[in-house]
């Protein structure tokens, strides 16, 4: 029976972490989107670049496009740059970092 609590109460805390780290991300991105908006496109990006789904990941792949758009000014939001991403992935080889910078290069010109 200890074991049992034990184990729920650690799946709870990576849950709780789980849902503070999209809740983080979904704040810092600018735009209306809600966290369940956010988490769903940049885990989409991550899966289409090959990326495992983790929170670690999560927070560097946020924090790539975070970048961007605040190197840019704010021209775009995080979640133009994912979805920019998104539709762009052809099956060329490059990494999520790559086309991050190249979807932001891109954005620039439109």
């Amino acid at each position: 029976m200890k074991k049992l609590i034990v184990f729920f109460l650690l799946m709870s805390s990576n849950l709780a972490y789980s849902q503070s780290v999209m809740y983080k991300i979904a704040n810092v991105f600018i735009g209306n989107y809600t966290e369940q908006q956010v988490k769903y496109t940049l885990e989409k990006a991550m899966k289409m670049y090959n990326i495992p789904i983790n929170n670690d990941n999560r927070l560097k792949c946020a924090s790539t496009v975070l970048s961007l758009r605040k190197y840019n000014n704010d021209k775009f939001s995080e979640m133009q740059i994912l979805e920019h991403m998104i539709k762009s992935n052809n099956g060329k080889k490059l990494s999520f970092p790559d086309q991050a910078g190249l979807s932001s290069t891109l954005l620039l010109r439109q």
